[in-house]
């Protein structure tokens, strides 16, 4: 298990980059439209699949416009993200890992086994303050919506990381 070193310590672009309040609040937006699309809670494998899908900007700007787009059918047309998630899951888990701890102790997110729910803690993202994120972080956001929906229209979780490799 790979440790992230110390927060004091971290090279000023990577904590930025892989802020674990800003990853928690990208997969509670998930959660949220998983939940609302499924009407369960985000499985907890998936966090690690949003991520890195996420935050890579060709990846990102590739997922499909609308949730009923089969996920066989994007994998098949889409083989160089397919090839490259694997590697970056693997990356960013400790990152991820983080996240999600941050998440559940402010209470945003909620561990509910097998399952990540929507936490009723505060969210420090008000939406005024989404209004004013910078464009890439409002992307993200927005995109984390329609990744959750689109996973919960695809199959289960089990399905999904398999078809993913």
């Amino acid at each position: 298990m790979t440790m992230l070193p110390p927060w004091e310590t971290r090279v000023r672009e990577e904590a930025n980059l892989f802020n674990p309040y800003f990853l928690a609040v990208t997969i509670r937006q998930a959660a949220r439209a998983y939940e609302t699309a499924r009407g369960e809670g985000l499985p907890w494998p998936l966090p690690f699949l949003c991520v890195p899908l996420l935050l890579h900007e060709h990846s990102r700007q590739q997922l499909p416009y609308n949730s009923r787009t089969d996920l066989v059918v994007w994998l098949a047309d889409h083989p160089d993200i397919r090839f490259l998630t694997p590697g970056r899951v693997r990356l960013l888990r400790p990152h991820v890992r983080e996240a999600l701890l941050v998440g559940v102790r402010e209470g945003i997110l909620t561990i509910n086994r097998p399952e990540l729910t929507i936490g009723q803690g505060p969210t420090r993202l008000t939406q005024t303050r989404l209004d004013r994120t910078g464009a890439v972080a409002g992307e993200i956001l927005k995109e984390a919506t329609k990744l959750g929906r689109w996973l919960a229209r695809n199959g289960t979780w089990q399905y999904q990381l398999t078809l993913w490799g």
